[in-house]
C-alpha cells in the first residue's frame, strides 16, 4: 500500500529514533509499508542487513504516536528485548479498540479463507454434539456458521472461534474413542460461550475468560472431570 510524503517521512523518523535508543547511531537500510494481510498482523524482517517491517493496513490511518510505538516493539523483538512498557501499552490500548477489532474483523472476512474440516469424524459428529448443547445450554440462541475439526491434531489449541468468519473449530486430536465425550462436549461448549459472548459484546468490552464468562463455564454438567481429563491426558 503506498504511503504518502508525510506519513513516509514520520515513519522513518520513528524507526531512527527508536533504532538509535536501542542498538545506536549506525542506522541500517530499511523500509515500512502498510500491507493487506488477511488477519491483523505486522511483521519485521532482517535481510542481508536490510530490515524491513510491514504493518497491517488496518491501522494505516493511525496517529503516529501509535505507529512510532508499534515500530518501536517490532525492533525491540526483532533484538529479543522486551519492548518498553509505555510503548507496548500504547498500542494495546489502540489495537483492542473497538473499531480497530471491528476492522481487523472484516479484513479476516473478506480477505483469508477459513480452512477447516467437516463436522462428521471418525468418532465425533460435531454438528450433532453442537446441536445438543445449543438446545440444552443456550436456548438454541448460539449462531455460527460452521463446526468443524482441525486439519492438523493440535493438543496445544483444543478448541477456537473465529469471530471474523463465525466458525468453531475443535482440534482433530480430541476425535479418538480414548476421549470422552463429554471432553469434546466441554471443549465445543466452551467455544460456543466465545461466540455468544462475542455477540453480547461487540460493542465494547472485553469477552476474553473475564468473571462472566467464567461462571457461564462452570455450568457445564461435566465441568471437572473434563478439565481432569485435559490436565492429565491432553
Amino acid at each position: 500500500m503506498p504511503v504518502d510524503n508525510r506519513r513516509a517521512e514520520e515513519l522513518n523518523r520513528a524507526f531512527i529514533h527508536c533504532y538509535t535508543k536501542l542498538k545506536g547511531k549506525q542506522i541500517p537500510s530499511f523500509s515500512i509499508q502498510f500491507y493487506p494481510y488477511s488477519t491483523f498482523r505486522h511483521t519485521i524482517r532482517l535481510r542481508s542487513g536490510h530490515i524491513l517491517i510491514r504493518i497491517s493496513d488496518v491501522i494505516a490511518e493511525a496517529p503516529i504516536e501509535v505507529l512510532s510505538a508499534l515500530i518501536c516493539i517490532l525492533l525491540y523483538r526483532l533484538y529479543r528485548r522486551r519492548p518498553p512498557a509505555e510503548s507496548a501499552d500504547l498500542y494495546r490500548r489502540y489495537a483492542n479498540s473497538a473499531d480497530i477489532r471491528q476492522k481487523a474483523r472484516q479484513a479476516r472476512r473478506t480477505r483469508g479463507k477459513k480452512l477447516m474440516g467437516a463436522p462428521r469424524g471418525q468418532t465425533f459428529d460435531l454438528q450433532r454434539l453442537f446441536d445438543k448443547l445449543n438446545h440444552e445450554y443456550f436456548g438454541d440462541r448460539v449462531r455460527v456458521s460452521r463446526v468443524g475439526w482441525s486439519l492438523r491434531r493440535s493438543k496445544r489449541t483444543l478448541g477456537h472461534f473465529d469471530s471474523a468468519h463465525k466458525t468453531i473449530t475443535i482440534s482433530r486430536s480430541l476425535d479418538s474413542p480414548v476421549v470422552p465425550e463429554y471432553v469434546v462436549e466441554y471443549v465445543l461448549y466452551h467455544e460456543m460461550l466465545h461466540a455468544l459472548f462475542d455477540d453480547e459484546t461487540r460493542n465494547g468490552g472485553t469477552r476474553i475468560h473475564d468473571r462472566r464468562f467464567l461462571e457461564a463455564e462452570r455450568r457445564f454438567s461435566r465441568y471437572a472431570a473434563a478439565q481432569a481429563f485435559i490436565r492429565t491426558s491432553l
